[in-house]
């Protein structure tokens, strides 16, 4: 079994992987996929890296939190991504509460637990 980065013009090679019910198929540009390749050339499993814009934290002054102050700022920010060419974000709620007010932005909420990982050394 060979461990190896997988070239960007061999995405395409995951394609019938990915209609086994994965979300998204990761641009080269902005990703990297580590495969594990059989003797026989066949993918038997991989692991993408991806850069992904975290837009958060965001904070409102509590005597601001009823007004559209919040739906301002986010169109500032919505305009600033589309000005960098960004076509996706996220962003974590961490409260029902938070949930609601990213659904009512356009964010659509996921079922996904996140899960840091870091690689500073002690």
């Amino acid at each position: 079994m060979e461990i190896r980065i997988l070239r960007p013009e061999e995405y395409k090679r995951l394609f019938p992987i990915w209609e086994e019910g994965i979300e998204t198929i990761p641009s080269p540009d902005v990703s990297t996929i580590i495969i594990a390749e059989d003797d026989k050339g066949e993918i038997s499993a991989f692991w993408v890296m991806q850069l992904t814009l975290n837009i958060e934290p965001v904070w409102i002054s509590p005597k601001h939190r009823s007004s559209t102050l919040g739906s301002r700022l986010f169109r500032a920010v919505k305009v600033h991504l589309l000005k960098l060419g960004v076509s996706s974000a996220m962003a974590h709620a961490v409260s029902a509460e938070n949930a609601v007010y990213l659904k009512r932005l356009g964010f659509t909420c996921t079922n996904w637990t996140a899960c840091f990982l870091s690689l500073k050394e002690d």
